[in-house]
């Protein structure tokens, strides 16, 4: 920070401290005072150096910084000429780490990727400041890479630094309010490490500290493999990424974390949910009005917009203008994309689309990358599970192995570790017994069911017959065999199994076919439904005990029946 800053700044009081980190030679006298009169009007008065007296050495600033609450570290182009500021960025740095600070960068005429590896002009000048100190370069280094990880906001010369201002002093009032109510607490620090919803987050989980929200172990990582694939450090590109998985898996918790997260760098944002059930019912056409007129809500802080007031094609004339981010949630098919976006001509480069969907061919040949979302963990799920099934969050002893069969049966599906998470709670140990016998006997949950269900409702009458035919007959067999067997034609070379793997009905697994216990009792949920609407005909018949039975009985009915030979030699 430069000693020569002029900008007379009030003490503030011993609460709600912000420190400005910054090269007063190149912003004090704009964008660093428009920031420091926007906080004071708000009542928050930050410290910057020429609170003291003219002299003073380093370490008066190093104990301002421990005693605030938060930094504000403005890192521009001449920042790295100053070993007055890269010293206080190495404290600053330290102090977060030991989590009694939060921290967030402000990137002025700056790219995030030239501060990180320390390239250009940027990285020359470091090198001639470090000269031949290895001890100072190293933690100089450091402490910049180190702040490059933390969620900030990038201010380019297109920007509406005004509009920067007013976000950044909007989310440290937020943050100092927070603060307050438990102050120099490391899990409060932690917790305030995420900001609000548009805005800069950070390392905490989904979900806050309330016992009615639990976090999603796990997806600081998802998230990171996510935000890799999307490049959002790249302006020259616009990146179309698919989210995929499973029903209940996660897609959208994830990229509403990510819009959370990354929303701040955006002049316009929309999240455009549930589009297979909008569609349907609304039409196709009004959900493309939706994203447009939405996106241009965001611009103007939420206010209303008429949808007489413009035309669409006025409106992508408009949008065209700066970056956005659009998530479409919930695709189930290629038409839907080309009827919201409309082709990515009106797309300005460096905006990020994520679309999110259970059905890969949806997404095929419309995306840049596709981002698989995973299950979670076994140790992920088991504290997912814990904190729904136990009150005190936290697995009793005596419940050790049933708790982790569960898990297990879940195979780290969000949704079913916490509707048999909640099913479980209070429950004595004779009942947790008793539920894990019936899992795959007893229909599944109504809540994991009706989610499932999504994909299979949009198979036609024949998919739905082949995936309940896999499920019955075929589980665990070859596919090739299967395929044989039971595909009726093969178009473009592609399997009709390929198809239900491609909806995440069924996995394909070294060349068998795989259901998982959660998506196996969907199906026999799904069978059984249709055997008592059949009454006793078109029921298929898989169970020993049963098929013998029937036969010994006689029974008359259209039955299908698997029948397994054992040929021994």
């Amino acid at each position: 920070m430069s000693k020569a800053a002029s900008t007379n700044v009030v003490h503030p009081t011993l609460q709600h401290k912000v420190f400005i980190n910054f090269r007063g030679e190149e912003l004090r006298g704009n964008f660093i005072s428009h920031l420091i009169n926007a906080l004071k009007a708000e009542g928050i008065y930050p410290y910057i150096d020429n609170e003291e007296p003219l002299g003073e050495d380093l370490s008066v600033f190093f104990k301002r910084i421990k005693e605030s609450s938060i930094a504000i570290a403005v890192i521009s182009s001449l920042y790295s000429n100053s070993q007055w500021c890269l010293n206080e960025l190495a404290e600053i740095k330290e102090c977060v780490a030991e989590g009694k600070l939060v921290v967030f960068p402000v990137f002025y005429n700056v790219s995030v990727d030239t501060v990180r590896r320390q390239t250009s002009t940027f990285g020359e000048n470091l090198n001639r400041l470090v000269g031949t100190d290895d001890n100072k370069g190293t933690k100089w280094r450091t402490a910049l890479t180190y702040v490059t990880k933390k969620k900030g906001v990038s201010v380019h010369q297109k920007s509406d630094e005004v509009q920067v201002i007013n976000e950044i002093v909007r989310n440290v009032k937020k943050r100092l309010e927070e603060i307050s109510t438990d102050q120099g607490t490391k899990n409060q620090i932690e917790k305030f490490t995420g900001l609000s919803k548009g805005n800069l987050v950070g390392d905490a989980p989904i979900g806050s500290s309330s016992s009615n929200v639990s976090p999603l172990f796990g997806i600081k990582k998802r998230l990171q493999q996510l935000e890799e694939k999307l490049d959002f450090e790249s302006d020259e590109v616009t990146r179309v990424i698919g989210v995929v998985g499973m029903p209940g898996i996660g897609k959208t918790t994830l990229a509403k974390k990510l819009m959370e997260d990354w929303g701040y760098m955006f002049l316009h944002t929309m999240f455009l949910d549930d589009i297979r059930a909008k569609a349907r019912s609304l039409g196709i056409h009004r959900l493309e009005e939706d994203l447009l007129y939405g996106l241009m809500r965001s611009k103007h802080d939420g206010k209303e917009i008429r949808y007489d007031e413009f035309t669409l094609e006025s409106l992508k004339d408009e949008l065209s203008e700066s970056k956005v981010l659009i998530v479409l949630d919930d695709v189930s098919e290629k038409s839907q994309i080309d009827m919201i976006l409309g082709g990515r001509k009106w797309l300005r480069e460096g905006s990020r689309v994520v679309i999110t969907t259970s059905s890969k061919f949806a997404i095929t040949g419309m995306v840049d990358e596709t981002y698989l979302v995973p299950g979670m963990s076994d140790e992920d799920g088991f504290k997912y599970f814990e904190k729904h099934a136990f009150t005190t969050g936290s697995c009793e002893p005596r419940f050790m192995r049933l708790a982790r069969e569960f898990v297990d049966y879940s195979r780290g599906h969000p949704l079913a570790l916490k509707v048999l998470g909640g099913e479980l709670l209070t429950k004595d140990e004779a009942y947790w017994v008793s539920k894990l016998g019936e899992l795959a006997k007893s229909p599944i949950s109504k809540t994991i069911h009706n989610v499932l269900r999504s994909s299979y409702d949009d198979l036609s009458k024949h998919h739905k017959d082949l995936f309940l035919d896999v499920a019955c007959f075929f589980r665990s067999e070859d596919e090739y065999h299967v395929s044989c067997l039971l595909d009726s034609s093969v178009q473009g070379n592609v399997s009709e199994i390929r198809h239900l793997a491609d909806k995440f009905l069924i996995t394909i697994c070294c060349g068998r076919l795989e259901l998982n216990d959660l998506m196996y009792t969907f199906a026999m949920g799904l069978e059984s439904q249709s055997s008592s609407e059949n009454s006793a005909s078109g029921r298929r018949l898989f169970n020993h005990g049963e098929i013998i039975a029937i036969l010994l009985n006689k029974a008359v009915g259209d039955f299908n029946f698997c029948y397994t030979f054992e040929v021994i030699f």
